[in-house]
């Protein structure tokens, strides 16, 4: 769809959502347009709203959904067509849902791939601001291409100017976003494959599992600070940030954090495992570890406020 302006694009109940679509808009500024998909989420589509983009919503619950129960007149290959009767054009993922997600008439629900409120491999861009990205979960195809210094995800979010927030109920894998600044991150599950670059302040992260070794997240430039990160499982990803961060949050630690400028607080409940990581360019004002510092860690900065550390430290904190 190439449109010169939009207000709502929307998918009730009872269908199976936006698939394979494109959404294009010339380069105007619409503070109030939404996508807004039920049924099956947001999948393999391609959205450019010109400018800024105000809400880009899956709807659903993480439910599984039977394929079954959408119209039969994309189901066609159920009755054995090689045709579709209504475009005369050959069955395919183009025309038939079953072929878009691999299901059929005898396997009409598959975990993972006919759940509700999934946005999957769908890359939204503009040139100004994205206002609210909301799903039960966000997937990408994970693949050679979706490393953490990789450029080109599948699935991908890029507004020049901010994006505000980004929310799942459950988790994220193979995700990226780059953007201006980053108001708020928050995902309910485990959070893995991910690159998120900005140019500017990430205000909040919180993930409510554990956060692994393929997420990558960077702040860069003179106003390049992260506020605050918290993850409430184990965090083995790498962070960097080229102004600082406030307040670092964590379960068990076995990550990868720096920063040229100060960590105000760094706070670990669990262990420091022995491939953790934690260097700032100037002080940590306040290091806390309620358990152990494994053998191999390493936590260095020029200046150090308070440490405290209630298990034993195998590792090496350090001024060098």
């Amino acid at each position: 769809m190439l449109t010169s302006d939009f207000n709502v694009i929307e998918t009730s109940g009872g269908g199976y959502g936006i698939l394979q679509s494109t959404i294009s808009c010339v380069p105007e500024f619409n503070p109030s347009n939404i996508i807004s998909a039920a049924g099956l989420g947001i999948q393999q589509s391609f959205i450019a709203p010109g400018t800024s983009l105000n809400k880009m919503i899956a709807t659903g619950n993480g439910a599984l959904l039977s394929v079954a129960s959408f119209s039969a007149s994309v189901r066609g290959s159920e009755k054995g067509y090689r045709y579709d009767p209504y475009t005369g054009r050959q069955i395919s993922y183009v025309n038939d849902i079953n072929r878009f997600l691999g299901t059929n008439r005898s396997t009409p629900v598959v975990s993972g791939v006919t759940n509700s409120g999934i946005i999957n491999d769908t890359i939204a861009t503009g040139s100004g601001n994205l206002g609210q990205m909301a799903a039960y979960a966000i997937t990408g195809t994970v693949t050679s291409a979706t490393g953490v210094t990789k450029t080109r995800f599948p699935m991908r979010v890029s507004f020049a100017n901010s994006t505000n927030s980004i929310r799942t109920t459950n988790g994220i894998n193979g995700l990226q976003v780059r953007t201006g600044t980053l108001g708020e991150m928050t995902a309910g599950g485990n959070v893995q494959n991910m690159q998120v670059r900005t140019t500017g302040k990430i205000k909040k992260m919180n993930f409510g599992k554990s956060v692994r070794g393929s997420v990558y997240i960077s702040a860069t430039g003179p106003e390049g600070v992260i506020n605050t990160l918290t993850s409430r499982g184990a965090f083995n990803a790498t962070v960097s940030s080229d102004q600082g961060i406030h307040t670092f949050h964590t379960g068990e630690f076995g990550g990868n954090v720096q920063t040229t400028k100060t960590i105000n607080s760094f706070t670990v409940i669990g262990d420091v495992l022995g491939t953790g990581f934690v260097r700032a360019g100037q002080s940590i004002d306040a290091l806390t570890v309620d358990g152990d510092i494994l053998r191999g860690a390493v936590i260095k900065a020029a200046h150090f406020g308070t440490v405290t550390v209630t298990g034993h430290n195998f590792g090496v904190i350090t001024t060098a």
